[in-house]
């Protein structure tokens, strides 16, 4: 059950990060050396969800082959802090961790904003409706200001302006264009829609 809860709240960090719903702090290592002789590598990542803190980062450890051999080994560490900064619980190692710090180091070195910048690449949102079949809802405003870095990410939901029609299925459907190609995307109430 625990295995589980870990599994599911780390593919929450990664689509909250995705989504920029929350965003990651870097910093270089103040000691490269942590206490047991694992070796931090790279940047430290921290955020903070409903008031607590979380730390990630890549780090070394020596894998031992025999009393005197050994081989380097690299893995990621996600870290619940205390409000003095200090680690109250480190979660398990899983592969999943590599997704969620690729993804934090991709978000926190805005590399997609520049690669898209010098590419020339920009999602704008031509038109965009909340709709039943009856009546609907303007949202192109509301979800060209969700843009960020080029993607939206956003469930169609009654948050993003209300409720067209009480009790009626809705669809959320845009029109949109990167580099001034046009498409469109359609998606169930309660779906998840992704751009590009």
């Amino acid at each position: 059950m625990k295995n589980q809860k870990f599994a599911q709240f780390v593919v929450k960090l990664i689509k909250l990060t995705r989504s920029n719903e929350i965003t990651w702090d870097s910093f270089a290592p103040k000691n490269e050396e942590l206490l047991s002789g694992e070796i931090v590598i790279d940047k430290i990542y921290e955020t903070s969800i409903n008031h607590k803190s979380f730390r990630l980062y890549r780090y070394k450890l020596k894998l031992y082959i025999d009393e005197y051999n050994f081989e380097w080994d690299q893995r990621i560490r996600l870290e619940l802090l205390d409000a003095f900064g200090n680690t109250d619980y480190e979660f398990d190692y899983d592969n999943s961790l590599d997704d969620l710090y690729e993804i934090v180091r991709e978000q926190t070195s805005n590399v997609i904003n520049i690669i898209d910048d010098i590419l020339g690449v920009k999602l704008e949102i031509i038109e965009a409706k909340y709709y039943t079949p009856q009546k609907f809802i303007d949202v192109s405003l509301q979800l060209q200001n969700r843009v960020s870095n080029n993607r939206l990410v956003i469930d169609a939901a009654n948050i993003i302006a209300g409720d067209p029609e009480n009790g009626v299925p809705k669809k959320l459907k845009v029109r949109y264009s990167i580099s001034g190609e046009i498409f469109e995307k359609e998606v169930n109430e309660g779906e998840t829609l992704v751009l590009p």
